[in-house]
This record gives structure tokens, C-alpha cells and sequence, in this order.
């Protein structure tokens, strides 16, 4: 696979953001305005709660969590 800046930028392939709490929650958030980003978290009940566009952290409110374009999951492959 070649990898490129440019693959990553028109989000022909995205970035991984790993463990979805007070750090990866936000920085997946934020990254997501410019790249496709896929969170992942090894807990389904957080993955499940983030899909349904809540975050008990309150480190991003519901409506950029609703509006942000990240693919949570818990599948690591």
C-alpha cells in the first residue's frame, strides 16, 4: 500500500484514532473537520453511546459529536 499525505487528505484513507476518552474523543473530533477518521475503543457500551451522538465525558457536546463525521467501532481490523 502506498501511503501518502495526499491519500490521507482527500480521506481516500483515513485516520485511526485509538481509545475514544478525554484525549482520542476530541482529537477524533477535531481531525475529522479535515480527514476520514475511524475511532476505535475496546468498550462497546462507549462506542454505542458515541454512535448515538451522547459522550458522558462531556468532552464534546452533542451537537459536534452528532455533526462530526467519525466511523466508531470496536473492530480493530
Amino acid at each position: 500500500m502506498n501511503i501518502s499525505f495526499a491519500s490521507i487528505q482527500n480521506k481516500t484513507l483515513p485516520i485511526a484514532v485509538v481509545g475514544l476518552g478525554y484525549v482520542g474523543l476530541p482529537l477524533a473530533v477535531a481531525l475529522a473537520r479535515h480527514f476520514a477518521v475511524i475511532g476505535f475503543d475496546i468498550s462497546s457500551a462507549r462506542v454505542a453511546e458515541l454512535a448515538g451522538g451522547r459522550d458522558h465525558t462531556c468532552e464534546v457536546d452533542a451537537a459536534n459529536l452528532v455533526r462530526c463525521d467519525v466511523t466508531f467501532t470496536t473492530d480493530p481490523g
